[in-house]
């Protein structure tokens, strides 16, 4: 999910959808409207479960939009280790640095969540 300002709502689907339109590939887009949070899903007909995969390019160009709309690369389901990469193109290092020295208080040898954004 990505998360943009209620007025940028309508912009951020158009331009997921041209998105997968220059990739061939269908979108869905889904979430709460009312908070901007929405879950963008890319679908690839005659793929099988075991091959379906979301390219790099098309998560850069999404949470690149979102960001250009002055939203976030995560709404509500975190960041992972998926969103990691990205979370600079939103999240002032600052902020990024600060979470990882709260972490560090609570987790100092690094075996909680190890991988994720700290």
């Amino acid at each position: 999910d990505v998360v943009v300002p209620l007025k940028e709502v309508s912009k951020l689907i158009r331009g997921v959808r041209e998105i997968g339109e220059r990739h061939n590939i269908e979108v869905s887009c889904f979430g709460h409207l009312g908070d901007g949070n929405i879950h963008v899903n890319f679908l690839k007909k005659g793929l099988k479960k075991t091959e379906v995969d979301i390219p790099e390019t098309l998560l850069k160009e999404v949470f690149t939009l979102a960001a250009g709309l002055k939203g976030k690369v995560s709404g509500e389901h975190g960041i992972g280790v998926v969103k990691k990469p990205y979370l600079s193109l939103t999240t002032e290092p600052a902020y990024i640095d600060l979470k990882k020295k709260i972490k560090n208080v609570f987790d100092p040898y690094g075996i909680m969540n190890p991988g994720k954004i700290c």
